[in-house]
């Protein structure tokens, strides 16, 4: 199924499901936020529809632990995987797998180790020589956020998400890629067209992710700015995200900076060549 980025809303999103599963799909594989596309999937909705068809469903939720509140019970996905160092800042290789338990016995770790044949969990516990250590100071991680509060945290997160993505879509007079309201802490905004038309010297090229990642490198390697920047529906979008430790400044800096190149790219007829080394 084509990421649904011109779906506008839920229902459209959920129509788009149900048109295009076919008798005998295997699984369906859904991101819970995805990564190109961030906006919060309505993912009970989903399962339910691939339940009422007989096609078990698989979440990826890598995006969603710590920017959501997750019922795993309520949502009633049959597989539901997660990494906890992103939005929840648990140091990198922790993470879940949640399987329902009538998928269980089928689910087996890649590498066999000391607990095989002594149940589900006993069997992922020790896989060969992983570091354990990520998941040893989950503790302090999760003593963290119930000190900070987890829904505070979420609300700050997605206010100033909103927020910023706002302003940029006012100052640069364009917009977001879909509605605010089904953005989480993370949002698409549509860059300046000017951007993409220097890149591909006023349409010279044909537009590509190249493109875009000359843009991002441009922002990282002489703003300081690390963002990430898009080629969806043949236009530029940079997605912002918002935690904990973001403030409102942060996202002026990137106005400004994108400011400067679109003005750069209007007036300059050199502008191109100083995207050149980031091809």
């Amino acid at each position: 199924m084509e990421a649904p980025v011109q779906k506008r809303s839920c229902e459209e999103i959920l129509e788009q499901i149900k048109n295009t599963l076919e008798s005998g799909t295997r699984l369906a594989l859904f991101g819970h936020i995805p990564s190109n596309y961030p906006v919060v999937m309505p993912v009970e909705e989903m399962v339910t529809l691939c339940h009422s068809k007989g096609v078990p469903v698989l979440i990826d939720g890598a995006h969603a632990l710590g920017s959501l509140a997750l019922n795993l019970e309520s949502l009633k996905a049959d597989f539901y995987v997660a990494n906890a160092h992103k939005w929840l800042a648990c140091p990198k290789g922790c993470a879940f797998l949640h399987v329902s338990k009538e998928h269980q016995p089928m689910i087996k770790p890649l590498v066999v180790s000391s607990g095989f044949g002594a149940g589900f969990n006993s069997q992922f516990i020790w896989t060969g020589l992983r570091d354990y250590s990520p998941y040893l100071a989950l503790n302090t991680v999760l003593d963290f956020w119930e000190a900070m509060d987890p829904e505070r945290i979420r609300k700050y997160n997605n206010t100033l998400a909103n927020k910023a993505a706002s302003m940029l879509a006012e100052r640069w007079k364009t917009g977001l890629l879909s509605h605010a309201d089904m953005f989480g802490p993370m949002v698409l905004i549509r860059l300046p067209e000017v951007l993409l038309d220097c890149v591909t010297q006023h349409g010279k090229e044909q537009a590509v992710k190249a493109h875009a990642e000359m843009v991002q490198a441009k922002l990282h390697y002489e703003f300081s700015i690390e963002v990430p920047v898009k080629l969806i529906q043949e236009r530029l979008h940079t997605r912002i995200s918002a935690h904990v430790y973001n403030q409102l400044g942060d996202y002026t800096k990137l106005c400004d900076a994108i400011l400067v190149m679109a003005d750069d790219a209007c007036n300059n007829p050199s502008a191109y060549d100083t995207y050149k080394d980031y091809r």
